[in-house]
């Protein structure tokens, strides 16, 4: 089961990555090489970062709906956030 969610989800990235590069390379059309592969570099960079937010996001609301249905602990919230980097 795990490999068909990780397969349908790869189809569903890998257009969406290819939309973001054609976006980007329209918009900031690049002239040679060099200018391309930043163009690139950077809508690659900008679809890996919204994927970490996604990930994020997840992660935080499972931890969120484990935590909520337990009774209320500040301190056990508090080791939480620390433990995602949220509070130093």
């Amino acid at each position: 089961m795990a490999a068909r969610t990780r397969s349908t989800d790869d189809r569903q990235r890998v257009p969406w990555l290819g939309a973001l590069l054609e976006t980007a390379r329209k918009d900031f059309q690049p002239r040679d090489f060099a200018e391309r592969h930043l163009v690139d570099e950077m809508a690659f960079n900008k679809w890996r970062l919204l994927r970490v937010y996604g990930m994020e996001k997840a992660a935080l609301e499972v931890g969120c709906d484990h935590y909520l249905s337990k009774p209320f602990d500040l301190w056990e919230l508090d080791r939480v956030l620390k433990s995602l980097g949220f509070i130093l």
